[in-house]
């Protein structure tokens, strides 16, 4: 091989590798203009949450723990009815009443509800055409306190009852189930469930129509009312969305002393006066005798 071949190989391979090392410098050149070109990440901002509701709720309705979620949220949309988490917690809300609706993801504000002791609290609470009104319960009435704002309770009316005749002076006792399905809307002045033991109460807020407040208070004057607690599964619907009013007719249940103690029933037979069957006619012989058949309560 000559000199010259030698001389040309050598200056051919060093032109490659100046064409690469320079495609290389142009492109490392290149990279640098565009990193310089992208802002340097700042710090990450924290974000901004704010209290919504998780679920609907309708006018009326009593805000529970469960009812409240945090959810982050825009900044640019934030207004300051919002409540932003670090300034406000979610416990003041907890026993509010929601005055309109509120749909599930909303933020909840002061003006969406009315919180207890504020002025209008208990007609939030009343659904439209409802009335308020309370009774006196005790220990074992008002179910050792174990009856709490939003349960459902019956009202059970524990009366005397005077003989019928004007002769006989026996007292007799008895009692009815007189309205069911009631909304307990408080318990002394209590519109929330507290924590700890249960505590016995002296009155007791109940949500009713017109009608039955007016019923309520015949009852107030009869004799002694209690209350039954109705079971939260709501297995009785086919009573009716707002429950079986009993003393609107139909259904009506009650219960004797009689039926409780057989020490207490009857023990004389009825007199002709107090007799209510039928007549037949008795022959005896040649003579015929009208006859009234006696019937036994």
């Amino acid at each position: 091989m000559s000199v010259r071949v030698i001389v040309l190989s050598l200056f051919a391979l060093g032109a490659a590798f100046g064409t690469v090392f320079f495609a290389q410098s142009w492109m490392d050149a290149q990279r640098a203009a565009i990193a310089a070109q992208v802002p340097e990440p700042g710090p990450e901002k924290a974000l901004t949450e704010v209290l919504v509701i998780k679920e609907d709720l309708s006018a009326g309705s009593f805000v529970k723990p469960e009812h409240m979620r945090w959810q982050a949220w825009p900044d640019d949309n934030l207004t300051p009815a919002y409540v932003i988490k670090g300034t406000r917690q979610s416990d003041e809300f907890v026993g509010a009443v929601v005055r309109n609706g509120i749909s599930a993801g909303e933020p909840i504000t002061d003006g969406r509800v009315v919180k207890p002791g504020d002025r209008g609290f208990l007609a939030a609470v009343l659904e439209p055409g409802k009335r308020a009104i309370s009774v006196a319960i005790n220990a074992t009435t008002g179910i050792s306190g174990f009856v709490f704002p939003g349960d459902r309770v019956d009202l059970i009316l524990t009366h005397k009852i005077p003989a019928r005749n004007a002769g006989d002076k026996t007292v007799r006792r008895a009692s009815e189930t007189v309205l069911t399905n009631i909304r307990v809307l408080a318990v002394d002045q209590t519109t929330e469930n507290q924590p700890g033991e249960p505590e016995v109460a002296k009155t007791a807020t109940i949500e009713v129509t017109p009608k039955e407040a007016e019923i309520v208070a015949v009852i107030i004057e009869l004799g002694k009312l209690s209350l039954s607690l109705r079971s939260l599964a709501r297995d009785d619907e086919a009573e009716g969305a707002a429950g079986a009013r009993l003393a609107e007719g139909g259904g009506r249940t009650f219960t004797r002393d009689t039926d409780v103690s057989v020490l207490l029933a009857p023990a004389v037979r009825p007199t002709r006066s107090q007799s209510k069957g039928p007549v037949v006619n008795v022959v005896r012989g040649l003579k015929t005798q009208p006859q009234e058949v006696l019937e036994y309560e």
